[in-house]
């Protein structure tokens, strides 16, 4: 099931709710997504179709995802960051990145210190070549995140930012912090690493981040530096 599905669940009003809606929660949450979807398009609230959105954008069907979150928005005036949000992703896994960027911007407007927005924000600025922006983006991004885990996703985008922007020694530093605010670190995070230690020129650094790499990253490094199979880290 999909973050936002379980996101839009988890913060729906009760109260809001009536029985229709309190069976079709019960049938998301069970994984009988087609009949929870069959009862929030029944209903024309706002809440229904938040719902009724984030139930087609966890089957990857983003047109009706848009035209799900249109109908909430058009429902209620005051609607809060997540519906932008939400329909701005699936306006970028549908192609549409003007679109996707004018709805950040308007949860942005609504809840201005909303890690994952500032994110998301950051990777399309990156999908259409905007890079300084990227880089902007993923600082603010990793300045309201409460969670670790976004916060070391934005510092890895952001080191992607930096070494296509040619800034190899600040990509570095970010791969550096994202490691260290991982929880789980993993090979390809100790690989990319010493990638990037290895192309600021930081050779013995790359080496040390090279060491307990899995069998296939290793070989990966090896043919990197050309030193042959007995290369030792």
């Amino acid at each position: 099931m999909s973050r936002s599905l379980l996101l839009v669940l988890g913060c729906a009003c009760a109260a809001a709710a009536g029985c229709s809606s309190t069976t079709a929660d019960s049938m998301a949450l069970s994984g009988n997504l087609a009949g929870a979807l069959e009862r929030y398009e029944s209903e024309s609230s706002y809440d229904a179709q938040l719902k009724a959105g984030a139930v087609h954008q966890a089957r990857g069907e983003h047109g009706a995802a848009v035209i799900a979150f249109t109908r909430a928005i058009a429902a209620n005036d005051g609607a809060d960051y997540r519906v932008f949000q939400y329909r701005a992703e699936s306006f970028l896994a549908s192609g549409d990145p003007a679109s996707a960027e004018a709805d950040l911007d308007r949860a942005l407007d609504r809840a201005p210190r909303v890690a994952q927005v500032h994110f998301l924000l950051g990777n399309l600025l990156v999908e259409t070549g905007r890079l300084p922006g990227a880089v902007a983006a993923y600082s603010r991004a990793i300045a309201c995140a409460d969670d670790r885990a976004i916060g070391a996703h934005a510092l890895r985008n952001r080191a992607l930012a930096h070494y296509r922007l040619g800034e190899l020694e600040r990509a570095a530093d970010d791969m550096r912090m994202a490691v260290e605010r991982s929880d789980a670190v993993t090979s390809t995070d100790r690989y990319n690493l010493g990638l990037l230690l290895y192309a600021a020129g930081r050779e013995d650094d790359a080496r040390r981040a090279w060491r307990d790499l899995d069998p296939a990253d290793r070989d990966r490094v090896r043919v990197l530096m050309h030193d042959g199979a007995n290369e030792t880290f």
